[in-house]
């Protein structure tokens, strides 16, 4: 929609005091299996003072099929907490929209407002990263390599939709809320699936 913006500053009401506390540990073990096959064993311990404790890892390997041939694979699983900002963010701007004044208010999913319209506690992301390849060097000095991979992320954080339609308004007047003419928050509202090949 066409129109204009207008911030006019962050408001006392938007102040947060949060913090966190982040402890980690990683470790990390590489031998060869046998004269021709590597293996490698990663694993990462996080504990988060406001989502608890998670254990990741990663799993590959290389095997070396011939002098110029060798092929790879990797498995491995990620964790990332909200951030901070994401779980405190509070601003209200001011939409111009066809003529029309609306103060849209960003708000933290634990606002009232916001849980009114729907806003849950956001998640942790997590993920999963697959690959396997080859390296074929036909001489010294040439290497061609192809290598699959694939990538999905669970519950990624996003900013949602501006809620700002006649039956928002209707709740949001209802509960006393009569200054704000829409809400957004941030949600787990997306998976993503991602994977090609590269080549070399």
């Amino acid at each position: 929609r066409s129109g204009s913006q207008v911030f006019a500053g962050f408001a006392p009401t938007d102040e947060a005091d949060a913090s966190r506390t982040n402890l980690g540990a990683y470790a990390d073990l590489e031998t060869d299996l046998s004269p021709r096959l590597l293996g490698n064993l990663a694993a990462r311990f996080e504990r988060y003072s406001d989502f608890g404790s998670l254990v990741t890892g990663k799993l590959a390997f290389r095997y070396q099929a011939s002098p110029r041939v060798t092929l790879r694979a990797a498995g491995s699983t990620g964790f990332r907490a909200p951030g901070l900002g994401q779980i405190n963010f509070s601003k209200v701007v001011t939409n111009v929209i066809a003529g029309q004044v609306e103060e849209i208010g960003i708000f933290p999913v634990g606002n009232s407002a916001a849980r009114l319209l729907g806003a849950k506690p956001l998640q942790e992301e997590t993920s999963v990263n697959l690959s396997a390849g080859l390296a074929f060097s036909p001489r010294d000095n040439v290497t061609f390599t192809a290598d699959y991979f694939f990538i999905r992320i669970n519950d990624r954080i996003l900013l949602g939709a501006t809620f700002d339609d006649d039956t928002t308004l209707a709740i949001l007047a209802r509960s006393g809320f009569t200054e704000i003419g829409g809400v957004q928050y941030f949600t787990n509202g997306l998976d993503t699936r991602t994977q090609g090949v590269d080549l070399t």
